[in-house]
């Protein structure tokens, strides 16, 4: 459960049109993950990843990496995700899977609870 990461491609961005080559290009990243050395290691295997790619394609410059945005990871207790557990299973009472619907409610440091 720990070793879980979640990597989200949230914009790619590189040139004006389709037939003209461009000097630079952007890749926004999001990074999940619930230990921090997973982290680490993600982000470690995406800058090398990235830089992998720019050498085999010969950009005159090294990629550079800014990293915003980067919060602790929220640990919920596990009376609030209880309750909150409770108040969904009431408003829907069908299972989700009856209505072609799933969803999932996590609790961080003692595994996930999901319902599908």
């Amino acid at each position: 459960m720990r070793n879980v990461r979640v990597v989200t491609v949230g914009a790619s961005n590189a040139g004006p049109k389709s037939n003209i080559t461009p000097d630079r290009a952007e890749l926004l990243l999001n990074v999940r993950t619930y230990d921090t050395a997973v982290r680490r290691r993600v982000i470690a295997s995406i800058e090398r990843i990235v830089r992998g790619e720019c050498e085999a394609a010969g950009t005159p410059k090294e990629p550079t990496f800014e990293y915003f945005d980067q919060f602790p990871l929220t640990v919920n207790s596990e009376a609030v995700n209880d309750t909150i557990t409770e108040a969904v299973q009431e408003a829907t009472p069908a299972t989700a899977s009856d209505r072609g619907l799933s969803y999932e409610i996590f609790r961080c440091g003692s595994g996930i609870r999901s319902r599908s």
